[in-house]
């Protein structure tokens, strides 16, 4: 097993601080986050320019781990329970994985420390490092970080969305016909089931829609969605871990986020459809009502 870059030490910029006057705690969790996503980014980066890491195989062959999601998840839980030690966690690998539901008052930090595994153990771009924080159940704060891309997504609850500091808004797109829609096959045998129905539904909004992408990483798709570079995106399958620092960014930058049967959105819930608005959401949640028939 190859050893972590020894460059990576946790750390948080003060730039001045001491002539700023206290910030919302919220704002200083923001900042924590940011922070450690970049520093997590530049991990990936450097990883793939070492150009080898251990790969293993989870729940089956299309379901992969590496050294360095397990690396990253516990550099950045480290660091979060040094500072906040009453907080609790929720990661993809490693804490309360296994039990990936949100059932706590306490703030949780939600951690995907590499959404698009498949695609970085492929030395693809696309992917990401997730960061959410969810406070009395409900989620408030979502950092992302695409090292590849040199972008940094993140919002606060009622605070906007960001990309690289920059506010960003969803584009304003209300027809399919019209939409550049996203989405991601659910590979795995656990999702055999949805073999027929899944094919009846990509059918359907395939031919319809103005263009059709799969990127292979939810959070970066969701990104996407919220800076207004695409229209929609919809899948099955996902985790907590998925969604969680996605959907305050999505919803922050003026975007609809729903469950394919139109439901209002649970983070424990296992699917979503996330658009520009609920007209083009509605849509979809329509062709997947007609893809159950």
């Amino acid at each position: 097993m190859t050893s972590t870059p020894d460059s990576f030490v946790f750390h948080i910029s003060h730039n001045n601080k001491s002539n700023v006057p206290k910030m919302d705690k919220l704002d200083e969790y923001l900042d924590v986050a940011i922070d450690l996503a970049k520093q997590a980014g530049q991990m990936i980066i450097e990883w793939h320019r070492k150009g080898s890491f251990e790969v293993n195989i989870k729940s089956n062959i299309k379901d992969l781990v590496t050294e360095v999601d397990v690396k990253i998840e516990r550099f950045i839980f480290d660091a979060l329970k040094q500072r906040y030690p009453e907080h609790r966690f929720i990661g993809e690998e490693s804490v309360d994985g296994s039990n990936a539901h949100l059932t706590w008052d306490e703030p949780t930090w939600i951690v995907d420390p590499i959404d698009g595994t498949m695609n970085f153990a492929h030395f693809s771009p696309w992917c990401s490092v997730s960061i959410g924080l969810a406070i009395k159940q409900k989620l408030v704060l979502g950092v992302i970080d695409c090292p590849h891309l040199g972008r940094t997504y993140s919002a606060i609850k009622n605070g906007g969305a960001h990309c690289n500091g920059k506010p960003i808004r969803v584009s304003s797109i209300n027809e399919l016909e019209k939409a550049l829609i996203q989405s991601d096959l659910p590979f795995g045998s656990s999702h055999s089931k949805f073999q027929n129905y899944t094919t009846k539904l990509f059918d359907s909004i395939h031919w319809k829609c103005q263009g059709f992408r799969s990127v292979g990483s939810c959070c970066v798709s969701l990104c996407l969605v919220a800076e207004g570079a695409a229209d929609a995106y919809f899948m099955h399958g996902l985790k907590i871990w998925d969604m969680a620092a996605a959907y305050v960014i999505v919803n922050e930058a003026g975007g609809f986020i729903c469950h394919i049967n139109g439901e209002d959105f649970d983070p424990n819930k296992r699917n979503l459809i996330a658009a520009c608005n609920s007209k083009l959401a509605t849509e979809i949640v329509d062709r997947f009502r007609d893809a159950k028939q």
